[in-house]
């Protein structure tokens, strides 16, 4: 591994951090993780597995308590995990996020859910066995706006915000690394623009985000929900560009398998994926008193909130968009961010939910 490709992964794995930002915050401070441990979520009530006489399988799952985490709230608190036979811990990073990766690495994870990026890819350039293996929310451009390039209102008002092509010199908040530099860099070339065209701002934090646009000290932030919600209801901003319109039907999270799922029992991973994708058939049944209660409980958003925010859209049969993965190998090779292509089979394995879609679905 070459100097610049450590660099690259180092700074890559505290980009991911700053991407965590984009998602909801608790509001209640006694959920984040004071230690350095992340913090296991309480046990529910057992429920009786299909097969009492084999020893359920235990398995470390790394979360974060945002609403896109919701089918895993979901398959743990109706029991869909104990039905497979797993006795699944949901461990919540927290502000942690710069751990995730290296934990799913080094196996202290077995299972995961995090941002299609550049730190990943070059773990999967240096040979560690992890791969994406199921989407965990997609870019729908037929759904309400989850991720945007929220506008300054300050800036929408007095007319220096309008087209596209009027962003260049414009201070814009954004992260390296992702999909959502990845989705500026497509904005900037459909305006015939480059970074070099526009003043980068990092400021890591959503709320920070929401009161800088408000003052108008910056003109143009990504934002994912509930914060687009917040940056509205306080006339702080409006959404420019949702990113379903720069990148749609992009998989942007993804479930990952780390190397003990992947060197270890396939069937294991498959009856996880089984379970995921009943909890996803529950979220997709949208807002109801019983998802709202589940998500509340997590996020420790209020309802009114949860109902209020637009929630990430899943794949029915959690299949990864492939084509717009490849898009994105491409464009962080380009980028210097890895050093060498990947192969779809060194990033993707589709094994475990083409089966799991079989045993729902015969």
């Amino acid at each position: 591994m070459t100097q610049k490709s450590i660099r690259l992964f180092v700074t890559s794995l505290v980009v991911l951090g700053m991407l965590s930002a984009c998602a909801p915050t608790t509001s209640n401070p006694t959920t984040s993780v004071p230690t350095d441990q992340p913090t296991p979520i309480p046990a529910i009530p057992t429920v009786e597995v299909s097969s009492p006489t084999t020893q359920p399988v235990h398995l470390k799952v790394g979360i974060f308590n945002y609403i896109s985490y919701a089918p895993f709230f979901i398959a743990y608190e109706e029991g869909y995990f104990s039905e497979q036979g797993l006795d699944v811990e949901l461990l919540d990073f927290g502000s942690q996020s710069t751990e995730f990766i290296p934990a799913l690495l080094s196996k202290q994870l077995d299972i995961g859910a995090f941002s299609i990026s550049s730190a990943v890819f070059n773990a999967m350039l240096q040979g560690v066995n992890v791969r994406y293996v199921a989407d965990k929310g997609y870019m729908n451009p037929e759904s309400c706006v989850t991720d945007a390039w929220v506008g300054s209102n300050l800036s929408l008002a007095n007319g220096s915000l309008t087209d596209l092509a009027s962003i260049e010199g414009k201070k814009v908040v954004s992260v390296t690394g992702g999909s959502f530099e990845y989705a500026l860099d497509v904005m900037l070339e459909q305006a015939g623009l480059t970074q070099d065209d526009i003043e980068i701002s990092n400021i890591s934090d959503s709320a920070a985000r929401v009161q800088a646009l408000g003052s108008g000290s910056i003109d143009i932030s990504l934002l994912s929900e509930p914060w687009i919600t917040r940056a509205q209801t306080q006339n702080a901003g409006t959404v420019w560009k949702p990113m379903a319109e720069l990148i749609p039907n992009f998989t942007t999270s993804a479930l990952l398998y780390g190397p003990s799922i992947m060197e270890g029992d396939h069937e294991v991973g498959v009856r996880f994926m089984v379970a995921y994708l009943k909890a996803i058939q529950q979220f997709n049944e949208g807002k109801t008193d019983r998802n709202v209660e589940i998500i509340a409980k997590y996020t420790k958003l209020t309802p009114e909130e949860i109902k209020l925010a637009c929630w990430t859209s899943f794949q029915p049969d959690a299949r990864i968009d492939s084509l717009g993965l490849m898009g994105f190998e491409q464009w962080v090779v380009a980028k210097g961010y890895v050093d060498a292509p990947l192969t779809l089979d060194q990033i993707l394995n589709t094994e475990f939910v083409e089966s799991a879609n079989l045993i729902l679905n015969p």
